[in-house]
């Protein structure tokens, strides 16, 4: 993949984010597609083994994803605050998270 196209799928990932007090979020039903599942069941078993590797990681699970009722079962949370760089060195790109 060269640098072109990670910026292109940087992008689609920033237009399906979602913020709310400071915090710049996905739901897990808006970007399965994009990370190539087409099924919430298999997606969902996915999502289990990233919350897996985070609580292996001794990061605290519920600071990254969070259950909902809504009709998408899982929030994906990033904690950042507006003037500061996100993770991985990569800048806040657009309006839309």
């Amino acid at each position: 993949m060269d640098k072109n196209e990670i910026a292109r799928h940087a992008n689609e990932l920033d237009a399906l984010s979602h913020e709310e007090d400071g915090v710049e979020y996905w739901l897990a039903r808006d970007i399965m597609e994009h990370m190539g599942y087409s099924k919430w069941e298999n997606f969902a078993k996915a999502v289990q083994r990233a919350k897996d590797a985070c609580a292996k990681s001794g990061q605290q699970v519920e600071a990254h994803f969070r259950d909902t009722t809504r009709s998408a079962a899982t929030v994906i949370r990033i904690p950042y605050k507006k003037d500061h760089r996100r993770p991985h060195g990569r800048e806040r790109r657009g309006s839309g998270f």
